[in-house]
């Protein structure tokens, strides 16, 4: 990711049998050191087990240069 971009994320779970349309919720969480991103809702698109995270400009510039670690979780209802 290059710093004051609006970057589109593809991410794609390993796992095939995981549905995450039917999630009642799904976090992508960008970290670097204590700075953490959380994306839910309109950020994402979600597609099974495949999801586009969206980060604008102000989230870019909250990184420094350097590795940015990304965790998905998600919710089912019971």
């Amino acid at each position: 990711m290059i710093r004051g971009t609006t970057p589109t994320f593809k991410l794609t779970l390993s796992d095939s049998t995981i549905d995450l349309a039917q999630a009642t919720n799904v976090y992508a969480t960008f970290k670097q050191g204590n700075t953490a991103v959380t994306k839910t809702g309109e950020d994402l698109d979600i597609y099974g087990n495949y999801l586009e995270v969206y980060l604008s400009q102000e989230d870019t510039l909250k990184f420094k240069e350097g590795v940015v670690s990304i965790q998905v979780n998600w919710v089912y209802a019971n």
